[in-house]
């Protein structure tokens, strides 16, 4: 726009509102990037400020261009932050301002370089208005109790990596607003030493932990509507008798309308004992990754079983997550009978009818109406059965798997 012409050039200079927004990828070690982005922040007049900078290829230094944005902190609405444990020790320089008073945002990325942070998050206590932050480190972990940090005050929380269980219960324990949260786990030393800990607001919850169940006994979410429950890395098999997510369900009175598990990461039984808790799930997505099926079955008859529709002699129907619309389930092993399958989703179908006729009401299309589920075939390894519902009608079809699952990849649905 500044290159179409003289005029064009200064309107464009003296318009604050095209310079509020800078996003900043340092991709040339020999250009000094700190006097281009001064230039552009000092047209931005008094707006608050959203700035990213990065380094996506790694061979630049951000601290020089880190030390000019600090220079318009109190102006900041939005930063996002990409760079070494040494570039961004220069977050030490705002201590000098006193408040962050339009703070909303933080992102930071960290790749250790073998520089030590000390308590650099500690200067983001004078950010009143800070709602959301997300925390990916690379290397680097917590090597102690997190810095001080407005962990109160935010809605959203998001830490990749670094942090312990322990670690993130103790921040979660000061997170009494917080409504979102993705946290990915290092491994937990032995048992949890933790008290238990109470998110009161917290309706979302993303978890990615080789062992879940050590985190989730000591947690309780009466507000949870969304669970997900991953494994940090294809680990070891779920602990038979451990029933931490009923516990947790049980425990904290929650209404779930949606659940996400990997089942290397929570045991069958356990599934089936806590569907009875959540009558109002509307999404169940139970994943496998491909070709474990063939070494450990995570996923059984017993849980079609549980999930068919019963009548029993007088005609009286239970059903459990009566208000389940979408299911995903799989891959499964050829262990799992297509009998099974096939009868629980027929039951669903008969108990959708019956509800209907009893309320009189005309037949629309069943309420389990979104299903994919996977199946090894018998007869070749290389080829999947697939479950589905359409226009009312219960369909299998048989598909080559891809090239890409063949290998080992985790399995998604899409």
């Amino acid at each position: 726009m500044t290159k179409v012409c003289g005029l064009w050039r200064s309107v464009a200079h003296s318009t604050p509102h095209l310079w509020r927004s800078i996003c900043l990828d340092l991709k040339r070690p020999d250009f000094d990037y700190s006097q281009l982005l001064a230039a552009w922040l000092s047209r931005s007049g008094g707006l608050p400020l959203t700035i990213v900078l990065l380094s996506s290829s790694n061979k630049c230094d951000v601290a020089l261009c880190l030390e000019v944005i600090i220079r318009f902190a109190p102006r900041w609405k939005e930063l996002c932050l990409a760079g070494s444990t040494c570039s961004l020790g220069a977050l030490r320089h705002l201590q000098g301002i006193r408040s962050l008073n339009t703070l909303e945002s933080l992102d930071i990325a960290v790749l250790n370089t073998g520089h030590a942070l000390a308590n650099e998050l500690k200067v983001f206590e004078s950010a009143p208005r800070l709602s959301r932050f997300n925390l990916h480190t690379i290397g680097f972990d917590f090597t102690s109790d997190p810095d001080p940090f407005p962990w109160k005050r935010l809605t959203r929380l998001s830490v990749l990596g670094g942090a312990t269980p322990g670690q993130c219960l103790h921040i979660l324990q000061e997170c009494t607003q917080l409504r979102w949260c993705e946290l990915v786990l290092l491994p937990a030393d032995g048992v949890l030493d933790c008290p238990a800990v109470v998110v009161p607001n917290l309706k979302v919850l993303t978890i990615r932990a080789n062992f879940p169940d050590l985190f989730l006994e000591c947690l309780t979410l009466p507000s949870l509507l969304s669970l997900c429950v991953r494994p940090r890395e294809f680990g070891p098999f779920p602990q038979i008798q451990n029933t931490a997510l009923h516990a947790l369900v049980e425990r904290s009175s929650c209404v779930l309308y949606d659940l996400d598990l990997d089942m290397s990461s929570i045991y069958v039984s356990d599934v089936i004992q806590t569907l009875p808790l959540m009558p109002e799930l509307r999404c169940l997505s139970l994943s496998a990754r491909d070709g474990s099926e063939l070494f450990f079955s995570y996923i059984t008859d017993e849980l079609f079983d549980a999930l068919a529709a019963k009548s029993n002699p007088d005609n009286c129907w239970t059903c459990l997550v009566p208000k389940l619309r979408t299911l995903n389930v799989g891959p499964c092993g050829s262990s799992v009978s297509t009998h099974a399958i096939e009868t629980m989703l027929e039951s669903r179908q008969v108990w959708d009818r019956s509800q209907n006729s009893a309320r009189h009401e005309i037949p629309s299309s069943p309420t389990l109406c979104n299903v994919k589920i996977h199946r090894t075939c018998d007869d070749c390894f290389n080829a999947m059965e697939i479950w589905y519902v359409e226009e009312g009608t219960i369909r299998r079809s048989h598909v080559s798997k891809p090239r890409k699952l063949q290998t080992g990849t985790p399995f998604r649905f899409s």
